[in-house]
């Protein structure tokens, strides 16, 4: 019989593991109800390490009972990491704190990070507005003093009723419709140089204004020559988008028709004329 071999591979021992140890903290994605939270895993220790993030409107310390929420992220790898939460409160301010644990022991980070959620915005506007009207300055400031975009969020329903310029001016697209609609909501993105973003929900109320009388019909706009006057030669009926059935009617310089729409008027079988 012959023995044959394998090639030779090889392995790496591990070190010696170590406590963790943690970096920088921030938050990112910041709405009126969620946000991402970053905590930077400077070294794992050479070992598994899950790292926690305690989470509330109230600065628990170092004392995990003392925050009202955490959640865990299980197995981390070094650099850059994040987990999402939402149920947060409108415009509250919340603070969070990380912890980094293996077997070898654990570490906290140097502080909590504290951020605040965005607060929703209401903003009254009248109907039937020209296209292009301003109807609000958008302002969000960045910690380092960098430029800010603003865009509308891909996806909103009334997205295309809108447009945003690059400064946070915020128009309408088209003409807006109190009687199609008087609540329209949308979502404006912030974005700093970093590709950090923030958003914030718009509620737009649309204000009623009188819209003129519309859709009129004529019916029966016949009579024979010579009729007398005061003859009814037809009726007029309009239709109203406010709903209003208090409707007059009125020829330009000629007033011949009653209120209740009804036509007099005497002609002759030789004119041209059209009503």
């Amino acid at each position: 019989s012959t023995t044959s071999w394998s090639d030779a591979q090889s392995f790496t021992t591990p070190s010696l593991a170590s406590v963790p140890v943690l970096g920088s903290q921030s938050t990112s994605h910041v709405s009126n109800n969620s946000a991402h939270l970053h905590a930077i895993l400077a070294d794992d220790g050479n070992a598994v390490t899950n790292l926690t993030y305690f989470y509330g409107t109230s600065d628990g310390g170092n004392t995990p009972a003392s925050w009202d929420s955490n959640i865990t992220l299980n197995h981390s790898m070094q650099g850059d990491q994040a987990v999402f939460v939402n149920g947060l409160s409108s415009g509250t301010t919340y603070y969070f704190r990380s912890l980094a644990s293996n077997w070898k022991g654990e570490a906290w980070s140097d502080s909590s990070f504290a951020f605040t959620t965005v607060t929703d915005r209401t903003i009254n506007t009248d109907e039937n507005e020209p296209i292009g009207s301003i109807l609000a300055e958008l302002n969000a400031t960045d910690a380092s003093g960098g430029a800010i975009t603003y865009r509308i969020s891909n996806g909103d329903n009334n997205s295309s009723l809108f447009s945003i310029e690059s400064n946070g001016t915020l128009k309408n697209a088209s003409i807006l419709d109190y009687e199609s609609g008087d609540t329209l909501t949308i979502t404006v993105q912030a974005k700093n140089e970093n590709n950090v973003t923030t958003y914030q929900n718009i509620t737009v109320i649309l204000q009623d204004v009188n819209d003129p009388p519309s859709h009129i019909t004529a019916s029966n706009l016949t009579i024979a020559e010579n009729s007398a006057i005061g003859t009814v030669i037809g009726e007029f009926n309009a239709t109203d988008p406010d709903g209003d059935t208090n409707i007059t009617y009125s020829l330009p310089s000629r007033p011949i028709l009653s209120s209740l729409g009804k036509l007099q008027v005497w002609l002759d079988a030789s004119e041209s004329e059209q009503l």
